[in-house]
């Protein structure tokens, strides 16, 4: 049975009887074989380039174990402050720093209580913040704001309500964020070196030495600033120099559903409407969407006459695996349905834009309905796109 229409498409009629509805959905976001492709081969989803990295494979399978969705985690890996620290509150958050409590639960040490104080079992929340030399020194520098609570909380509450607090301790000029990590830092620091090494150091030094090195920190990542990448992204889309014509194209996936649609509009040079369309692909993941509407949006555009074409889309990651010729990049059909086209006889260029930018492709790709496989055009602009196009229509001009 042949799956293909003449014109190249899945004949949707004949895939219904043999595939379920389901089924369907994820086929028809595989671009169909046409007589010139090359064999299939294997590529590696979970990098940009599709090539094999060990470290996307151990950050896969570790995905899960390591609750990258826990809003903590993200707190603590991007706070300002030395990696070895942000480790260090890891471990803490995660119940795992060498406390006698955990050295004796792995029968390397014989009894879990406080080596100081030997009051209590020495757990991380007693070593960080219970223990009565560290609690009277907490005492000195708690913000008034944060007292009540401060010696309730479990050790995952009391770590997130402190690192990510915005108070300025006054007088200072230092985040509390970063001087309470680092005074939990220096804190087991010194506590180590007076029970391994037997080296003191009073409760009034550590405090003095967190302060110094909180300022550090957070003086240090202030002259770094300014190096970080600005003015990236603009407010609007940017005419382009007169005779180009420029593609917008997005996609969009439902979170739900998996479904995806795609859409995209050509304009003249100015902003002025010359056609839109959307489509619905399937199930499919964010990368593969992107790439159907460039395909789709060169499609039409070629046949609609352009001869100069800026394409622009918010994927970067689209953008770059077009323009990387590796061999894994060509070994992808949808890559090389692509760069078919663009080798005709006429100019394209690839730029990216914000998403606010593509505002009007966004809307027409989220406007599709995902049970129609065809491609629908649009002569005159959709309504839902007259407010988005009207503060297009004042951009200015392409500074690219």
């Amino acid at each position: 049975m042949n799956l293909i229409k003449d014109n190249g498409s899945w004949d949707t009629d004949k895939l219904a009887e043999v595939f379920t509805a389901e089924a369907i959905q994820y086929i028809m976001s595989i671009k169909p074989p046409t007589q010139g492709d090359i064999a299939d081969s294997c590529y590696w989803r979970w990098t940009s380039k599709h090539d094999f990295e060990l470290k996307s494979a151990y950050n896969k399978q570790v995905e899960l174990t390591w609750e990258i969705a826990n809003p903590i985690w993200n707190t603590i890996w991007s706070l300002q402050v030395p990696q070895r620290i942000r480790f260090f509150l890891w471990l803490s958050c995660r119940q795992k720093i060498m406390t006698n409590s955990e050295r004796y639960k792995r029968s390397i040490a014989v009894d879990p209580s406080c080596p100081i104080c030997h009051e209590n079992e020495e757990t991380t929340l007693h070593v960080l913040r219970d223990c009565n030399v560290i609690s009277q020194s907490w005492l000195k520098i708690i913000p008034p704001s944060l007292l009540n609570d401060f010696f309730t909380f479990p050790i995952s509450e009391w770590l997130k309500q402190n690192l990510e607090s915005k108070l300025v301790i006054p007088g200072w000029n230092i985040p509390w964020n970063i001087f309470f990590a680092s005074f939990l830092w220096h804190t087991w620091k010194n506590r180590n070196d007076f029970i391994f090494s037997q080296v003191s150091s009073s409760p009034d030094s550590t405090l003095a030495k967190s302060i110094t090195w909180a300022r550090y920190y957070h003086e240090g990542w202030q002259i770094q600033k300014p190096n970080t990448i600005a003015n990236v992204t603009q407010s609007c889309w940017q005419h382009l120099e007169p005779g180009w014509l420029c593609l917008n194209v997005d996609g969009s996936v439902s979170s739900s559903s998996g479904c995806a649609s795609i859409g995209g509009l050509l304009r003249d040079h100015l902003g002025n409407w010359i056609f839109g369309f959307n489509k619905s692909i399937g199930k499919s993941n964010i990368l593969q969407t992107e790439l159907w509407a460039i395909y789709i949006g060169l499609q039409l555009a070629w046949s609609h006459g352009a001869e100069v074409l800026q394409i622009q889309s918010d994927s970067k990651q689209a953008i770059q695996l077009i323009q990387d010729f590796s061999k894994i990049s060509k070994a992808l059909p949808l890559i090389r349905a692509i760069n078919e086209i663009r080798i005709q006889g006429w100019m394209t260029e690839f730029h990216w834009t914000s998403r606010e930018g593509n505002k009007p492709a966004d809307i027409l790709a989220k406007m599709a309905n995902i049970s129609d496989y065809n491609t629908i055009t649009f002569a005159t602009p959709p309504v839902e796109l007259l407010q988005a196009l009207a503060k297009d229509s004042t951009a200015p001009s392409n500074m690219f």
